[in-house]
């Protein structure tokens, strides 16, 4: 077997962040407030002159923006509240649970849209303490889901009897959790296996590993390097991304969380997100995988939840009435220190409802388990 690897070097001279530092005056904020300002003017305007299918869509994104920038506008109002040091307790709409300090706090009243539904071809990912995020590309949208299990567990969320590819991922927990707390799981190690081209593939957060014909290459998170095979191409950002695309099936990005070594309670973790999975066969299936092919939803009855800038709705879904809320992910394929914020309607109770079955059901005894 012939192999085509590469590697590339990167050295780093100045710290920028020292050099040029974020911006901690008026011009940093006001930029970006200004932006959402315009944008939901347009977005107001745009509606009185929108058909009436689109106009739901239209004041959705304009409620989110004004929420999440604190305007009042004639979709709401501002009331001010007492700040506080500390989140609700079992909040779970975070996907970075090391920045929870940056929510802002206020309450508002909020605009119920007509009954709404959607079909669509979502993008997938798994960030955090493990979040699923359901990504609504056409309407900047998402749909999302927590699952809690004990830290040592291995979920399928991917799984293709035509096409062979398998995704597994186990999960890891905190360094140590105080007497009471809820215990934080993050997914810190992924097995991709791709039967018919007979490749296996393991990523932790310390090794990439691959395995095919016998022979095993390794890549480390230290080096940005590229490894191309006639099946597989992968590319390594240092200490950020794993690249993966699979010849005429899927192409996904795993995202690497490096947390201070000293830390007491985290520790370093992944994150998985599907690039291109419209190859895949419609007999995809797993946590992620179910949804790949798309899903036909309603939202309606939004209103004022028991969380301030975090509304309820009723969300009727396979058959099924769910109660959700409205909420905040983080993705972290192009920042992975930051992220960026992502709306997304919140499933409750491990997303019963939303997928196929229970979470247990997609429980599987080993990292490369194809069954």
């Amino acid at each position: 077997m012939e192999e085509d690897l590469s590697f590339k070097g990167q050295a780093h001279t100045l710290d920028w962040n020292v050099v040029f530092p974020d911006a901690g005056y008026i011009f940093g904020d006001f930029t970006e407030r200004l932006w959402a300002y315009l944008t939901i003017q347009q977005l107001l305007s745009k509606k009185d002159s929108s058909p009436e299918h689109e106009k739901a869509n239209i004041t959705a994104r304009a409620l989110e923006l004004s929420l999440q920038y604190s305007f009042v506008t004639p979709l709401t109002s501002m009331v001010a509240t007492k700040p506080q040091s500390d989140e609700a307790p079992g909040d779970t709409l975070i996907a970075d649970k090391l920045t929870e300090g940056e929510r802002q706090h206020s309450s508002s009243r909020y605009y119920a849209p007509p009954v709404t539904s959607y079909h669509y071809h979502p993008v997938t990912s798994v960030d955090g303490d493990p979040h699923f995020i359901i990504d609504v590309p056409e309407r900047n949208d998402s749909l999302c889901f927590n699952i809690d299990e004990a830290p040592g567990t291995i979920f399928n969320l991917v799984r293709d009897p035509l096409s062979g590819v398998v995704v597994n991922g186990q999960t890891i927990g905190d360094k140590k959790v105080d007497p009471g707390s809820k215990i934080n799981t993050y997914f810190g190690r992924f097995g991709v296996i791709h039967q018919k081209l007979g490749l296996q593939l393991e990523v932790t957060t310390q090794s990439i590993t691959v395995f095919q014909g016998g022979a095993q290459t390794s890549l480390s998170w230290s080096n940005t390097a590229s490894l191309k095979w006639p099946s597989a191409d992968l590319q390594v950002t240092k200490d950020h991304s794993l690249t993966v695309a699979l010849r005429d099936s899927v192409k996904f990005i795993i995202v690497l969380h490096r947390v201070w070594n000293k830390h007491p309670y985290h520790r370093d973790y992944l994150g998985f997100y599907t690039l291109d999975s419209h190859l895949l066969s419609p007999s995809v299936h797993g946590l992620l995988g179910q949804f790949y092919h798309g899903l036909n939803f309603e939202v309606s009855e939004l209103h004022k939840g028991d969380v301030p800038n975090k509304p309820d709705a009723t969300m009727t879904v396979k058959g099924s009435e769910l109660s959700v809320t409205r909420g905040w992910q983080r993705d972290f394929r192009w920042d992975v220190k930051k992220g960026e914020n992502v709306p997304c309607w919140f499933i409750h109770n491990n997303g019963t409802g939303l997928i196929d079955g229970i979470a247990s059901d997609y429980i599987v005894s080993g990292i490369f388990k194809t069954s």
